[in-house]
């Protein structure tokens, strides 16, 4: 990796940014295989703690991604769980024009939850991972409630816009 030495900012600091600088400019891939924390202590230098913490934080950022005994990886970027889209979409669309029942407002939370047993074994996440739970309850001018939706996002693969 060779990071770049300077006493401006600290080393697992500059670790990061040499990992990060590999992945904006294509050296480093989606899926690609990082070295061994062994490996880029002795290419770069560093002491164990130094090459944990960069890696750490860069996983906790998403931008890399630890698989129990195999290694650490080039993470998916993460993608935007927008819900807002299904306002435009086919069933919104076939209760307003078929029905002529139109949505006027909704109330939805985001919450951070672990995965259950059965949640991680779908999704192949190892125990415990943290999930996206977004609730929303959908209403009419009326006030009546049209529609309830529960849906669960990898923690590890979206974020979700604040707006």
């Amino acid at each position: 990796m060779s990071a770049i030495r300077t006493a401006a900012r600290p080393l697992f600091v500059q670790l990061k940014e040499t990992i990060l600088n590999k992945i904006v400019r294509g050296r480093l891939r989606q899926g690609d295989q990082l070295p061994s924390h062994r490996e880029l202590r002795e290419t770069d230098q560093m002491s164990h703690m130094t090459v944990r913490r960069a890696i750490t934080e860069l996983t906790n950022e998403g931008g890399l991604s630890a698989v129990p005994g195999k290694g650490i990886y080039v993470a998916e970027p993460k993608q935007d769980a927008d819900s807002g889209a299904l306002i435009n979409g086919s069933m919104y669309a076939t209760l307003a024009n078929r029905y002529g029942l139109r949505p006027a407002s909704a109330k939805r939370t985001a919450e951070a939850v672990l995965a259950d047993r059965e949640q991680a074994d779908f999704l192949g996440l190892p125990l415990p991972s943290a999930q996206v739970l977004i609730e929303q309850l959908t209403f009419l001018d009326s006030g009546a409630a049209v529609e309830y939706s529960r849906i669960l996002y990898r923690g590890d693969r979206y974020r979700v816009p604040v707006r």
